[in-house]
């Protein structure tokens, strides 16, 4: 990181992780890089996100499973300094397919926790139907970063 001064650790990057609600999930099937924001979830140090059974994101991570993903929260533009003030995560690590019915429904469950809490005994009743119709992604952390912005 070039910029020292604006590194933050480990702990404070994993916080902005949790504190989020999108990012950017970037991928790339060999020669070309693929970069999409979404919804995510974290739950034990593990990112979660969904997608459906057919469509680019699955067939990048099928091609490749090694991703990248990035948060930035508290983004405000100080247009007398021209800056800006955040905080950003970067994580690089692996998609796992969740291919199990329990692991999906609970991988969705702790999703949904997360976004509208409460919500656990709702998706504990979904048909199973449900489940083959979407893709569960679990991304390990292999590496994660943080930076920001304060003055």
């Amino acid at each position: 990181m070039r910029r020292k001064d604006r590194e933050l650790s480990e702990e404070k990057a994993w916080e902005i992780l949790k504190e989020g609600t999108y990012g950017v999930l970037s991928m790339s099937n060999s020669d070309i890089p693929y970069g999409v924001p979404i919804s995510y979830s974290v739950y034990e140090r593990y990112i979660y996100f969904h997608c459906a059974i057919e469509g680019k994101k699955s067939d990048f991570i099928d091609k490749n499973n090694n991703i990248s993903f990035c948060v930035v929260t508290k983004s405000i533009i100080d247009p007398v300094k021209f800056t800006v003030y955040y905080e950003s995560a970067i994580v690089t690590g692996k998609a796992e397919k969740l291919s199990n019915l329990e692991d999906k429904r609970e991988a969705l469950s702790n999703f949904t926790e997360s976004i509208s809490p409460g919500s656990k005994e709702q998706v504990a009743s979904y048909p199973d139907k449900v489940f083959n119709k979407l893709n569960m992604y679990k991304m390990s952390v292999d590496k994660i970063t943080g930076k920001a912005n304060y003055e």
